[in-house]
């Protein structure tokens, strides 16, 4: 992966690319003094070579430049060094710019003329912010090993009450209950029961019971002897006796057909089965763990499932949470699944781009861990380096970039507002989205905390110009 590199004693690179040597050379002096090291480009091209040979931490944009708008060169940047933070500067604000901006994965944006004050603290902030990021992304790894219990991954509360559960119960149980949402790993929770428990050398047995017809549910699950019924011409051995010495799991237990749910009791109570047309019990030493999505509460309610064989089952239960429920924990999901499919696909150091992350933090992932790995794998392939942009995304998912945000609108008789009260409005949005979420706001928008801060605390009142707008750029944007 690209990673953006510090200058000597650890000084990080920041390019100023604007096309006014003046702009550039007062910047330098602006920002002098503090642990970073200045270069400058006056066009896109030199721009983009500079980033090719030595990717910097940071770079301050102007939106007008001589060969390329300040957005397509975002795009550029993004794709070439996905680490670098990039801060557009702009003589003439507008909300639909900002946004699209920040859409496209800029990490703030300035508007001219710039405080010297202001613009040295967000400097100062940016470094001490980027500083904890480096240091973070050094530790994924460790954390992604840490934080996994036999192939579960997580470090959430959430999570973290999950194993904690798993553990104590994986030496002691015969009978378990897995529940949660399609697609939050409940088979692969069932593994690790399995892995955890005294029979974890026996045998792991999987059955469907969705996939099963009715007619073929009981042979399938307790066998036949030869001749019990039409076209049984061999004596068959069913999944029960298959795990005999091991953990047999159910996936799907709510489709088991009722007239079967009494002889699926009598192997949990007794751990005794009979094959169909065999008048003789057999026993099993056998461990059974049951995983739904449905509320079997309710089935038994509606009469569609046996009460006293949900009672055996939920004595033990443990329900996963919803991904949606453990978004602490997305961050290394999304670390391990573009580290095994770079390797798979030849990709090594696979990343989402700054636009791409915010998409993948802003959308509710419905179906969970399942649709998050199915979705990266899907962008592992698509991908045409190893930056992963919106439009490598699946369709359903790359069109909530345009559908999961509301337009911000005015009614006629609604008095006009400045600019910047329109942005604060939508960021506003954005966090009341986040049910207040601050960290969560910032990475969606693309911007750091402080400056998150300093657009909801406006006052309104002016700052001093001290870095003054390019008069060249004025007369051109008239």
């Amino acid at each position: 992966m690209i990673q953006p590199r510090s200058g000597p004693g650890n000084r990080w690179q920041i390019l100023v690319a604007d096309d006014d040597p003046a702009a550039i050379a007062l910047l330098k002096a602006v920002l002098s003094g503090l642990d970073v090291t200045i270069t400058g480009a006056e066009t896109g091209a030199a721009t983009l070579e500079i980033i090719k040979a030595h990717p910097p931490g940071l770079v301050l944009l102007d939106l007008i430049m001589p060969d390329v708008r300040g957005l397509e060169l975002l795009d550029q940047i993004q794709q070439l060094s996905p680490e670098t933070d990039v801060i557009l500067i702009t003589a003439h604000y507008s909300t639909d710019s900002a946004v699209e901006a920040i859409q496209r994965g800029a990490f703030d944006y300035l508007t001219k003329p710039i405080s010297i004050d202001k613009l040295r603290q967000k400097i100062i902030a940016w470094t001490e912010q980027k500083q904890r990021r480096t240091a973070a992304h050094e530790l994924e790894s460790k954390l992604v090993e840490i934080s996994q219990c036999e192939g579960l991954l997580g470090m959430s509360p959430a999570m973290m009450e999950v194993f904690s559960r798993m553990q104590r119960i994986a030496p002691h149980y015969s009978t378990a209950l897995v529940t949660g949402e399609t697609g939050t790993g409940k088979e692969v929770l069932a593994r690790v029961l399995h892995q955890l428990s005294p029979v974890c050398e026996g045998p792991f047995v999987v059955c469907n019971c969705a996939a099963l017809p009715e007619s073929l549910f009981e042979s399938e699950l307790f066998g036949h002897i030869r001749g019990a019924y039409t076209g049984a011409v061999d004596t068959k051995k069913g999944l029960v006796e298959a795990a005999d010495g091991g953990t047999l799991f159910l996936d799907e237990i709510a489709e088991v057909p009722v007239s079967v749910q009494a002889k699926l009791l009598r192997v949990l109570q007794n751990r005794q089965f009979q094959r169909i047309g065999d008048p003789t019990p057999r026993k099993v030493n056998v461990r059974i763990i049951c995983a739904t999505h449905r509320n079997l509460r309710t089935m038994v309610d509606e009469r569609l499932f046996r009460e006293d064989l949900y009672y055996r089952l939920a004595h033990v239960e443990l329900r996963l949470p919803r991904l949606i429920d453990r978004q602490d924990d997305l961050r290394l999901l999304v670390h391990h699944f573009l580290t095994r499919f770079g390797e798979q696909f030849g990709k090594p150091g696979l990343v989402l781009s700054r636009a791409a992350k915010a998409l993948a933090w802003r959308y509710p992932w419905p179906g969970n861990v399942r649709e998050l790995e199915n979705s990266l794998n899907y962008c592992a392939m698509m991908c045409r380096g190893n930056v992963i942009d919106i439009e490598d995304f699946p369709e359903s998912i790359s069109r909530y970039k345009l559908e999961g945000s509301r337009a911000i609108t005015f009614s006629a008789d609604e008095d006009l507002v400045p600019l910047e009260e329109v942005e604060r409005r939508y960021v506003q949005e954005v966090l009341d989205r986040m049910q207040g979420n601050r960290t969560k706001a910032a990475e969606i928008l693309g911007i750091g905390r402080a400056t998150l801060y300093r657009i909801l605390g406006r006052t309104g009142r002016p700052e001093t110009d001290l870095v003054p707008p390019h008069p060249k750029k004025n007369q051109q944007s008239a």
